[in-house]
């Protein structure tokens, strides 16, 4: 548990500093904002899974996007327990994105019974390492081998999730494409 949260500091730190990076370079003038608001559709609400993918969502995303995060910091999201706010907030969500490679329990885990129990259309439902090749643990020994569902570390991982992040947003809101697209160029 402890190596676990070591692992996901990193990772989050990590996200933090290709934020900061990115930002800074903002020469939009404010009627150029304006007409970007008076263009955009309604905000998307986004339920998140754990706070990485949070942070990957609002920084793609920006004003087009509110965001519910299920698992707080601090807490395992292998064996997260949802709590009644968290069936609310999946049930009227616009869209819901999940790590995948069975972070979240696999296809009998907590988020597929989440998303179950509250009748979320499967089609607002997005894995974001989807494309990813997965690590594997144990991988010399006999055993049968179990997927690293930690494969965001990699930044090469990173960036497919951050591109799976960008086009689910674009699919299912298509008049923030281009707010959308700027955004993920920043970063």
């Amino acid at each position: 548990m402890g190596k676990f949260i070591k692992l996901m500091t990193v990772a989050f730190m990590a996200v933090i500093v290709l934020a900061a990076c990115g930002g800074g370079d903002d020469t939009s003038t404010d009627a150029e904002s304006k007409e970007e608001d008076s263009t955009s559709g309604e905000t998307l609400k986004v339920v998140t899974t754990f706070t990485l993918l949070e942070d990957i969502v609002k920084q793609i995303g920006g004003d087009t996007v509110e965001t519910f995060n299920l698992v707080p910091i601090g807490t395992d999201p292998h064996e997260y327990e949802p709590l009644p706010e968290d069936m609310g907030e999946t049930e009227d969500a616009d869209v819901l994105f999940f790590n995948g490679l069975n972070l979240e329990g696999g296809d009998s885990g907590w988020f597929s019974k989440l998303i179950s129990a509250t009748d979320q259309d499967e089609d607002n439902v997005y894995e974001v390492a989807d494309g990813v090749d997965p690590m594997y643990l144990g991988e010399d020994s006999d055993e049968e081998k179990e997927v690293n569902p930690h494969s965001f570390l990699d930044p090469q991982v990173g960036m497919i999730m951050a591109e799976n992040v960008k086009d689910a947003l674009i699919e299912i809101s298509p008049e923030n494409k281009e707010k959308t697209q700027k955004n993920t160029m920043k970063h």
